[in-house]
């Protein structure tokens, strides 16, 4: 299922699947204007370039969180179909399946951010894990399929993941299916 997120321009920037050619230096130089420290574009111009590179699961979203010009995170986001009978006790033994299979060593914490939205987050207990966190939300009014938001949460620095987890949970009120 095709994914679109609309975060606030200027805390976050998507990677576009396909990026043009040049895409990274000229969105490095962009965001760089305004920080603080001089030497912001060279190492974001590094970050996007990897990123845009980077291979992504099917249909996804890819959003990197940045403050005053530099990356802090990244997180991957892709709508799926539910693969469960949509009773509670499905719907949570299938989301926490998704998290085993994302985040293997966790053990899946419940989540209610909104009154339309439920699931579960994991976060690795390895720092160095790809990804470091993971989100699983079944969202009323989504599609006409029961269907899911996995958001894949890594890049973050330790001592932050868990203010990355709370970022990227933000996100989940921006995404909708992109118009076909």
């Amino acid at each position: 299922m095709e994914i679109a997120v609309r975060p606030d321009p200027g805390d976050w920037i998507v990677i576009p699947t396909y990026p043009a050619p040049g895409w990274a230096r000229i969105e490095a130089r962009r965001r760089a204007a305004g920080a603080l420290d001089p030497s912001a574009e060279p190492f974001l111009l590094q970050v996007l370039e990897g990123l845009s590179r980077a291979d992504r699961l099917g249909s996804e979203a890819r959003v990197v969180r940045c403050q005053a010009g530099r990356p802090e995170f990244v997180v991957d986001l892709a709508i799926v179909p539910a693969t469960d009978d949509s009773s509670k006790a499905g719907r949570h033994s299938a989301q926490k399946a998704v998290l085993g299979s994302l985040v293997p060593d966790a053990e899946p914490q419940r989540l209610r951010p909104a009154p339309d939205m439920a699931g579960f987050w994991a976060m690795s207990t390895d720092a160095h894990a790809h990804p470091q966190a993971a989100i699983i939300l079944r969202m009323a009014g989504l599609p006409t399929i029961p269907a899911d938001l996995i958001m894949r949460v890594w890049g973050s620095i330790p001592e932050q993941l868990r203010q990355a987890v709370d970022e990227a949970i933000s996100l989940a009120s921006r995404v909708v299916p992109a118009e076909a």
